[in-house]
């Protein structure tokens, strides 16, 4: 179980450029080669490679969950999930927050959140539009 947060990892310009970017060339964008190095900064080099992704996403809904796709202590969609990372890619009134279970918030835009995908969180109820950058992690590599 571990869990760690990376402060102000981009830019305001690096993260809106990525919000424009087309889902087809996200991968391959500047900013997620900025995100990929504070990654592997904390984990050490990392497996990127299907069935890992990532993705901007746009006003998802996430209840308590780990990153396993199911609840605590069972498996969900994703069992090969071995971490989950998670950066707010905009600021905004009511763009709520990555929450964990013990009451930790990041809601800061442009801190990166990382997680073992055995810890528990969830989006905390918000208003304003919340957009993301999301990324399911196979693990270290080896």
């Amino acid at each position: 179980m571990g869990r760690w947060c990376i402060p102000q990892v981009v830019t305001y310009e690096e993260a809106e450029a990525l919000i424009m970017a087309t889902p087809t060339t996200t991968a391959t964008h500047p900013t997620v080669d900025i995100l990929r190095q504070a990654v592997e900064n904390v984990l050490g080099p990392c497996r990127w490679s299907r069935p890992s992704y990532m993705k901007v996403e746009r006003n998802g809904t996430h209840d308590w969950h780990v990153d396993t796709g199911g609840t605590l202590g069972s498996y969900g969609h994703m069992p090969w999930c071995a971490f989950g990372c998670s950066l707010l890619l905009r600021a905004g009134p009511s763009v709520g927050s990555l929450e964990y279970r013990d009451g930790t918030n990041i809601a800061r835009p442009f801190d990166l959140a990382i997680h073992s995908s055995d810890v528990e969180h969830r989006v905390s109820p918000y208003t304003g539009e919340r957009i993301v950058w999301l990324a399911f992690l196979q693990g270290r590599k080896e």
